[in-house]
């Protein structure tokens, strides 16, 4: 129910907010000869990264990222905040499309080249959600002791919107969740950052994402199935992103059936299968080509099943094309 009513919540609260953010991006002009010494031009290259990767995926836009990548290197040792803080804008944004292309060494590097410009700004808003990425990257490499860290740091600043806290405590959360013994710990952190309100669309949908992945891990597939199938709802401008979301679903309801055999999660599986199939095509992303090849590979031994071979069917005519000589 606690869910629920924050799902509730988020629609009411940031639907209108996260629709103008997101189909408004414009270019603003650059008084100087170097744009890349404008913070107002380089938050709007930030923004519109980031609406082309949550729509489109990561691989379109990597040699864009990556060429802002290499023009933002030099703006470290600047002395002026405000380009300090829309480069480490930038950077995040620069990190999530590295991500996204599960590049995560270099993800790695951009987020923390987003901390550095953060740290010299005196931005403790900027640093929380740094933290959050960085956190976040290692937590899909699966170092969860190093999720655990980034997360605390993130948590010991203050003076950060709500917001911020809540992502730190999601990410917290669900390494802790991959911690053998630490179930308590997660699940509280998970309600934590559940129970904050007043986020936009866009951060809720993934706390809710995030708290369905957690309680994957956790063994509580029903939470889990519900959490995620909210998210996909509230993903729904930003299709990458759904995507994903969906694949990870129909991978959480394949977990439950192995670990708790019997009722109708095979089924479920099958239909989520159906929606992701739906679904791949309009995106570019590394991260959901890779859950294709994964849920194929998870249910070859169900091909019997009729609703099942149906499901891979239909997965199997948008999977990625396989690398030559393979």
């Amino acid at each position: 129910m606690k869910r629920r009513e924050f799902q509730r919540r988020v629609i009411t609260v940031g639907a209108a907010s996260a629709i103008g953010a997101t189909r408004s991006v414009t270019f603003i002009p650059s008084p100087t000869n170097d744009p890349f010494k404008d913070p107002a031009y380089i938050r709007s290259l930030a923004t519109r990264l980031a609406t082309n990767q949550r729509e489109n995926g990561g691989i379109t836009v990597l040699p864009t990222a990556s060429r802002y990548f290499t023009k933002i290197r030099s703006l470290v040792n600047s002395k002026d905040i405000q380009l300090q803080q829309a480069s480490a804008y930038l950077a995040r944004q620069i990190a999530w499309t590295l991500y996204d292309t599960r590049r995560f060494d270099v993800a790695q590097n951009a987020a923390r080249m987003a901390l550095k410009f953060a740290h010299y700004a005196k931005d403790n808003e900027a640093q929380g959600w740094a933290f959050s990425l960085l956190s976040k990257n290692d937590i899909d490499r699966r170092r969860s002791d190093w999720g655990v860290k980034y997360a605390q740091s993130g948590l010991q600043l203050r003076d950060v919107e709500p917001a911020v806290h809540a992502k730190l405590n999601i990410r917290l959360g669900r390494s802790l969740a991959l911690l053998r013994g630490q179930e308590r710990d997660a699940r509280e952190h998970v309600e934590r950052a559940l129970a904050v309100e007043g986020l936009s669309l866009f951060n809720a949908s993934e706390i809710v994402e995030e708290a369905g992945y957690s309680f994957a891990d956790l063994g509580m597939y029903d939470d889990a199935y519900v959490s995620l199938g909210e998210a996909v709802e509230l993903l729904d401008q930003w299709p990458a992103l759904q995507a994903y979301c969906l694949g990870q679903q129909a991978k959480t309801a394949l977990r439950a059936h192995v670990q708790t055999p019997g009722g109708a999660w095979l089924e479920m599986a099958a239909d989520r299968m159906f929606a992701f199939a739906r679904a791949v095509p309009f995106v570019s992303s590394a991260r959901v080509d890779s859950q294709v090849i994964d849920i194929l590979a998870a249910t070859t031994q169900w091909n019997k099943v009729s609703v099942m071979r149906a499901a891979r069917d239909q997965l199997r005519e948008v999977a990625p094309p396989e690398p030559a000589g393979s």
